[in-house]
């Protein structure tokens, strides 16, 4: 396991994605899965571990075919029924956000806090990442990948600012600051 704390101090909302060389966050696979390595599964598992909940989206849930987490509970933000889920996460353990209307990332945020969810790592898609930059949301927002342009070239691509970015056994961590 990876001490996120040594590392970053005390985290309570984190959001992280992982890229390759080029900064594209899906691999050959279709999927984020083949472009992170052992130690970006530990950062991964550390990130949720540090969590009491994981936030996703249906559409990253579904493209990734995702598991439930072994740590955190699961929040899913998505329009669609449990039905249009993977089979693994159609259970009582995993709690839909938003299918009953649209909301905003602030009302989602708001709306785990009424549930007495405090600490949440994010798992989105770039798209969605991309929204909770330009939200009022304080989230510390991570961007992994194997090569040390990778982040820096998602950063660019998308007119994102850094804070600094630490290498992990081989891994280049790169925390955002928000838009440049």
């Amino acid at each position: 396991m990876i001490d996120l704390g040594q590392l970053y101090g005390p985290l309570e909302i984190t959001a992280s994605l992982v890229v390759d060389a080029e900064g594209h966050h899906v691999g050959s696979d279709g999927t984020s899965k083949s472009l992170g390595g052992e130690v970006d599964l530990k950062l991964l598992k550390s990130f949720r571990a540090n969590a009491g909940a994981v936030l996703t989206t249906g559409t990253t849930a579904r493209a990734e075919d995702y598991k439930l987490p072994s740590s955190a509970s699961l929040y899913i933000l998505s329009r669609g029924a449990k039905e249009q889920l993977p089979l693994q996460l159609r259970g009582e353990s995993v709690t839909l956000i938003g299918n009953d209307g649209s909301m905003s990332l602030a009302e989602v945020f708001a709306s785990l806090s009424d549930r007495g969810v405090s600490r949440i790592h994010v798992e989105f898609g770039p798209s969605t990442l991309l929204k909770l930059i330009d939200t009022e949301i304080s989230a510390r927002i991570f961007v992994s990948s194997e090569s040390a342009n990778g982040a820096a070239k998602f950063c660019s691509f998308n007119n994102l600012q850094t804070v600094e970015t630490k290498t992990i056994d081989y891994l280049y961590v790169t925390e955002l600051a928000g838009r440049a």
